[in-house]
């Protein structure tokens, strides 16, 4: 199974990205599939495939509390990736709140280490995905990063992270809640 750890967004920054979206969509005239609503989410960590028998460990571990204070991050600003050549993915940045994202982000793949999983190598990059480019060309970054969407911020407060299975298909992927981790206070 596809697992994912993510932070899940309240109601108004999902009315807020999809507002931001629906102008970029009205401003520019590139190929682009649009997140869904419903599956709007700032990813953690992807772990990727992982086998039933290591899942369970994974989601034991993840659910205990974490020992963060809830906090507030801002998104703003568009980006593409990859940072060179056609553009694949378009994403919102975080501009406030980047710290405490990272202590979370370490944390959570530190309790998938301990469930025997490795999570992905690199740089922690928070970002949350708007939209994929079905087609592109190197110009068209230029195109959509014109485009002043998002740069009033969203303010979005992080209580919990989530643990997700995530069910591909030929339409929009499926993501079921396998754990929750709550923050709390140290």
């Amino acid at each position: 199974m596809r697992l994912f750890a993510a932070l899940d967004l309240d109601d108004p920054a999902r009315e807020a990205i999809v507002a931001g979206q629906a102008s970029i969509r009205a401003a520019v005239d590139l190929e682009l599939r649009w997140v869904q609503p419903a599956q709007l989410h700032l990813t953690l960590v992807f772990f990727g495939e992982v086998s039933e028998s290591r899942a369970d460990a994974v989601v034991r571990s993840f659910a205990e509390p974490v020992p963060l204070p809830a906090f507030e991050i801002t998104l703003a600003g568009l980006g593409v990736f990859p940072p060179r050549g056609a553009p694949r993915a378009l994403w919102i940045g975080v501009r406030e709140g980047e710290s405490l994202l990272h202590a979370l982000h370490g944390e959570v793949a530190r309790r998938v280490r301990q469930g025997g999983l490795q999570a992905e190598e690199g740089v922690y990059r928070p970002h949350l995905t708007v939209a994929r480019f079905k087609r592109s060309r190197p110009a068209d970054r230029h195109v959509i990063l014109r485009h002043g969407a998002f740069e009033h911020g969203i303010r979005q407060k992080i209580d919990h992270a989530t643990l997700y299975k995530s069910e591909l298909s030929s339409g929009p992927p499926r993501y079921l809640v396998l754990a929750r981790a709550n923050l709390t206070s140290t």
